[in-house]
């Protein structure tokens, strides 16, 4: 096995000699504050993305790298550095240097395809260890030649630290670009840039601590009844742990998680795509309306809080443009609704969707202020906001990346470093997505805190009542 590496080694004098000023000038987004969270545990955990791209025809060295200069150069947030520096997190953006490109080149031609799979794999893992160091860039390119009768084979590792699912698609196009244009004999040319990552936080940061926010805490976050909000049962309370260094409960271990996956059929995802909805009525009204009004035939509770994963690039700054923005930008928003007596799915629909239209910034800034990326303590007044029991991610639409088969089929999940002894944050997490036609639902949950048979229920529950909710969407767009 022949390879040829070009790592990226943070230059730790140069690193030294910067200002705190300096090391301070990029905050952190409300998305790097939670994997800070994941670092700072008795067993860190860290997040990585893994994707591979099958090569149509071998690149050489040269064209690579400047594939790769090229993404960096137009991406700041590629070049970003985490360091921990007088017991504080604190992220650098680094210059580029053509001569450290995270790149490594290998060659495995005289290796039989079992082989070639096996090293893949391991390799891979051995780079995601040392990404996990965080001493060097977050990302690595590893780019295998399987031999002449083979096309190459490209594998792109990134921490979850500077990128989200829809940075990760940005960077997929962009990279598709950049090789179209090389394997023709041009210079990449990427579409423009957006708003810098770096411009974002600061915007962030900056809006945060303005009057506006003062006023909207006031005027809606402390109006609402947290005193009022009960955590959700638990099927065994022993499961629920403190983590000894953070000082945080968790709902079992990484190991523990067990997953219960349900899912509208083709048909019925068709239906909701194309007859329910309209400007009024958003694919998350129809969501939160089915998984809270489950929650409450479950907890009896009219009260149901969650924190909400936002993928979308949608922002309240009119002058930021994040369409083709990198970095982990991806925020949760923090929704309470109150179902009052309603016993219909349909009412509840009407409330839910009242609701969440009164919501300032979609909820965006509670968590902005709660996971500050100024590194400033939360407000003492914000302390009464208690903390969210379920998270949904919904993922939108997940559409294939490329139709070019790979020389193998990888194992993502026994590629991908995990650490079992982390604990879970959320007792019960909902991952929502259309994948193949069908939008499915996969709630995880430990067995350490719930049984099975309490999850399926919850599940099955949710499923039923998006059905009617869709039944009745759909009727009344036909009228």
């Amino acid at each position: 096995m022949h390879f040829y590496r070009k790592a990226f080694q943070l230059n730790q004098e140069h690193q030294k000699q910067k200002s705190r000023a300096e090391i301070e000038a990029i905050p952190f987004t409300g998305g790097q504050h939670w994997v800070i969270e994941e670092l700072s545990s008795s067993h860190p955990h860290y997040w990585n993305g893994i994707e591979f791209f099958p090569m149509q025809k071998k690149l050489d060295l040269a064209s690579l790298e400047q594939i790769i200069s090229c993404l960096l150069e137009h991406h700041e947030a590629l070049r970003i550095q985490v360091v921990f520096q007088e017991g504080k997190w604190h992220q650098i953006i680094t210059e580029l240097d053509e001569d450290a490109l995270p790149l490594i080149w290998i060659c495995l031609s005289d290796f039989a395809d079992q082989e070639q799979k096996t090293l893949i794999e391991q390799i891979s893992i051995e780079v995601q260890n040392e990404i996990n160091t965080l001493k060097h860039l977050l990302l690595q390119f590893i780019y295998f030649d399987l031999g002449i009768e083979k096309p190459g084979l490209l594998l792109r590792i990134i921490n979850h630290f500077i990128s989200d699912d829809y940075s990760n698609s940005v960077l997929s196009d962009d990279f598709r670009i950049a090789y179209q244009d090389i394997s023709q004999g041009k210079k990449p040319h990427l579409p423009d840039k957006t708003t810098s990552f770096r411009e974002l936080a600061q915007r962030i940061t900056s809006y945060i601590n303005s009057p506006e926010v003062k006023k909207e805490i006031d005027e809606y976050w402390l109006t609402l009844p947290w005193a009022e909000v009960r955590p959700i049962p638990l099927d065994i309370p022993e499961g629920r742990i403190i983590d000894k260094k953070s000082l945080t409960y968790g709902y079992g271990t990484k190991a523990s998680s067990r997953r219960v996956e349900v899912a509208l059929n083709i048909q019925n995802t068709k239906t909701l795509l194309t007859r329910a909805l309209d400007a009024n009525t958003q694919i998350m009204d129809l969501l939160l309306t089915a998984i809270s009004r489950a929650f409450r035939l479950w907890t009896g509770s009219p009260l149901f809080y969650i924190l909400v994963q936002d993928h979308d690039r949608i922002t309240m700054f009119e002058d930021i443009d994040l369409t083709r923005t990198v970095g982990y930008i991806a925020q949760a928003r923090h929704i309470l609704l109150d179902l009052g007596d309603s016993d219909s799915p349909v009412i509840a629909l009407q409330l839910v969707k009242e609701q969440l239209r009164r919501i300032p910034n979609r909820g965006l800034t509670l968590n902005w202020l709660l996971r500050r990326g100024d590194n400033l303590p939360v407000r003492d007044e914000l302390k009464c906001v208690p903390w969210a029991d379920v998270h949904l991610n919904y993922r939108g639409r997940i559409i294939s990346t490329s139709n070019e088969p790979l020389p193998f089929e990888p194992d993502i999940g026994h590629i991908l470093v995990s650490e079992p002894l982390s604990p879970r944050n959320h007792p019960l997490t909902c991952d929502a997505a259309i994948i193949q036609g069908e939008l499915r639902l996969t709630w995880e949950y430990s067995k350490d805190v719930h049984k099975r048979d309490t999850i399926e229920k919850l599940a099955e529950n949710c499923m039923q009542i998006l059905q009617i909710l869709i039944e009745y969407c759909a009727s009344i767009r036909k009228k």
